[in-house]
């Protein structure tokens, strides 16, 4: 079923051919523009009703064709979907919702929200990094003690004390 939108079209075009077709004069109007008579004037007028016929045929066609072709169709049927959906005035009308705040302000607001969840991802980042970092301080003073007790058992077994450097 087409859209309320996409069938106001179709009775658009259509009132166009009418408002086309009327201002041609008609039949009888058309046949008078030749100089002929009886028979073939009443040919030629069947032949005028013919041809507005397929005349309207081939433009509503087009018509439907350049619809499918562009999905038009289908964004006006969306469109309708999208006016339903919005408040009804006491008029039966539908309207925009009201605005709650200047749209500087939502987009400030939006922004925020963004740096926020940015300033989040990489708060996260860091605390990951920080306990790397005091995983490896771990490492580091175990390393540290093992060597200056390792260095200092060599002094006391070489009797070095003064030639090795401490480790601290």
């Amino acid at each position: 079923m087409s859209s309320v939108r996409t069938q106001r079209l179709h009775e658009l075009v259509d009132k166009a051919l009418d408002n086309t077709v009327s201002s041609l004069g008609g039949p009888l109007a058309f046949a008078r523009c030749f100089a002929i008579s009886g028979d073939a004037r009443e040919r030629l007028s069947a032949r005028y009703v013919d041809a507005i016929a397929s005349f309207r045929a081939n433009v509503k066609a087009e018509v439907r064709k350049t619809l499918d072709e562009t999905r038009a169709a289908d964004d006006l049927g969306r469109l309708d979907a999208i006016i339903a959906q919005q408040p009804q005035l006491e008029s039966g009308k539908r309207c925009l919702p009201p605005v709650r705040q200047a749209p500087s302000e939502a987009v400030a607001l939006a922004a925020a929200e963004e740096r926020g969840a940015y300033k989040r991802k990489l708060q996260a980042l860091l605390d990951d990094l920080d306990a790397e970092n005091d995983a490896i301080r771990g490492t580091i003073e175990v390393t540290r003690a093992g060597l200056a007790s390792t260095s200092s058992r060599i002094c006391t077994l070489y009797g070095g004390a003064g030639q090795l450097a401490r480790v601290a």
